[in-house]
């Protein structure tokens, strides 16, 4: 079994967050503008959650290939693997950090005020 990138985006993708509709949906049940933006960055935390447990899930399969056949490819395998799982912890505690200042200072996230999305695809 082979690990690719484009094996580690197909679970990230099935894990994506809701889309802006669940806003809209959010505003017609009476949810306050800050209700919807703690329930958006929470789902991003989710997402950046999901994609750092799929990279984690990447890494022990590399380990296992590289167990089984250690060879280059099984190094370079681990080592790619590695370098996602390194990624995607980082943006889960950027993510993760953002969203904490949201709750616990109100502090609006830099994505919110420039118009920008955070972390989905």
């Amino acid at each position: 079994m082979r690990i690719e990138a484009q094996q580690i985006l197909k679970g990230i993708a099935e894990n994506a967050a809701a889309s802006p509709i669940s806003e809209v949906v959010g505003m017609w049940n009476g949810l306050t503008p800050r209700q919807i933006l703690e329930d958006r960055w929470r789902r991003q935390v989710q997402f950046a959650y999901s994609r750092y447990q799929t990279a984690k899930e990447a890494v022990n399969e590399a380990r296992e290939i590289r167990a089984d056949a250690p060879s280059p490819d099984g190094v370079f395998a681990l080592s790619h693997a590695l370098r996602i799982e390194a990624a995607a912890l980082a943006e889960y505690k950027r993510v993760l950090q953002m969203f904490t200042d949201l709750l616990i200072d109100g502090k609006i996230p830099r994505e919110e005020r420039t118009g920008r999305s955070s972390g989905t695809m």
